[in-house]
């Protein structure tokens, strides 16, 4: 699989970003639930693995609110 560049946009990306972008393409292409949630796990498992307590914490709770946000709205 090919490596995309690095450029400074992508480095200014919040995690939280991609993750919901990256999610929000499996559900787009009609991934099952099962699915989309063992992906969200295994994002929040690389954050806690890769970054301090804080951050990590932040992140995944940004991810979360971004993700009841985006199911009220498909509810509407």
């Amino acid at each position: 699989m090919a490596h995309k560049p690095v450029t400074q946009a992508s480095v200014e990306r919040s995690p939280a970003l991609s993750a919901i972008e990256q999610l929000g393409r499996l559900i787009q292409a009609g991934t099952p639930v099962a699915r989309v949630t063992r992906a969200a796990q295994g994002i929040a498992s690389r954050w806690r693995a890769t970054a301090d307590a804080d951050t990590a914490r932040e992140w995944i709770t940004t991810l979360h609110a971004d993700l009841v946000c985006g199911a009220v709205d498909a509810e509407k």
